[in-house]
């Protein structure tokens, strides 16, 4: 018994895909940081099990989906053979699919934490999104504009939180800057799968628009957000400079074509992870410091 709960762990946590914990989570956080206005609002019980279920299992339900409708692909993509895992055995399978029961078990346990209809469809949406996105008949990743357009699912754990605490949704350039981050992100990640989803005929943007034509639309709707969020919001500070680096990482990628796209994009979950720091930092300015006259 013992022995099985150890290889059903060790299958989640594979599956889960660690470097990208803080994707889910990590946005969690930020949402609740910008809308927190007191150091309590973080000891509540319903954020800290919300917290965790963004980290950890909400990314093994998302990338389990993912890993077991992409078998078709995945044996074509050679990063499945290091940094992720490919499910090639059936009873990996079979035991992938006990693992998605539970967390859908336990996403059902989340729902039901939510204050009120808004918050509800809003974590249903992400569900829906994390669902839909791999798996048939929806496929939304088989999609062009639609793989990258369902890619906002990574942002709604932000904004559920900011609706948690606030009561108010973001204004709707906030989700639209969201829209453009996300897409780019996921237009980024697709380049370097575009040799494998040919070969298993799955049409992406990527595949449609082809490795140079994505990247410039990473740079477009990167620029773009940074317009929204840094010009029209004016929100200049010494760390909002950071987020320039992104528009400029595909274009340095399209003028030196010998960079390997591969190894520039497993940089990205320690970028984003810092930016997501910084950011989160700014949001909580005012709860540090009345932590620190808390402290002394």
């Amino acid at each position: 018994m013992v022995a099985r709960l150890k290889e059903l762990v060790k299958l989640a946590f594979n599956v889960s895909r660690f470097r990208f914990w803080l994707y889910l989570g990590g946005t969690y956080m930020t949402g609740y940081l910008l809308g927190a206005t007191q150091l309590e609002q973080f000891t509540k019980p319903a954020f800290l099990l919300q917290l965790f279920y963004f980290i950890i299992p909400a990314n093994i339900f998302l990338y389990g989906i993912n890993d077991l409708a992409d078998q078709d692909t995945d044996q074509f993509n050679a990063k499945k053979d290091d940094k992720e895992m490919r499910i090639s055995e059936l009873h990996q399978e079979q035991d992938l699919k006990l693992i998605l029961v539970l967390m859908t078990v336990l996403s059902i346990g989340v729902l039901l934490l939510q204050p009120d209809l808004t918050a509800m469809v809003l974590f249903l949406s992400f569900y829906f999104l994390c669902f839909a996105y791999s798996y048939p008949p929806f496929r939304f990743k088989a999609k062009p504009v639609i793989d990258f357009s369902s890619n906002i699912l990574y942002a709604m754990p932000g904004i559920l939180a900011y609706y948690q605490i606030t009561a108010e949704l973001p204004p709707l350039p906030i989700w639209v800057a969201l829209y453009l981050w996300t897409g780019a992100m996921h237009l980024f990640s697709a380049v370097p799968d575009i040799e494998a989803d040919r070969q298993a005929n799955l049409e992406t943007t990527a595949v449609k628009l082809g490795k140079n034509l994505s990247l410039w639309l990473c740079f477009i709707f990167w620029f773009s957000f940074i317009f929204i969020v840094v010009v029209i919001y004016q929100a200049f500070t010494p760390f909002s400079y950071i987020a320039f680096l992104y528009p400029f990482i595909p274009l340095i990628i399209i003028f030196l074509p010998d960079i390997d796209i591969d190894r520039v994009y497993w940089f990205y979950p320690y970028i984003n992870s810092l930016l997501g720091f910084l950011l989160s930092l700014l949001a909580g300015c005012d709860l540090l410091q009345e932590l620190f006259h808390f402290i002394i």
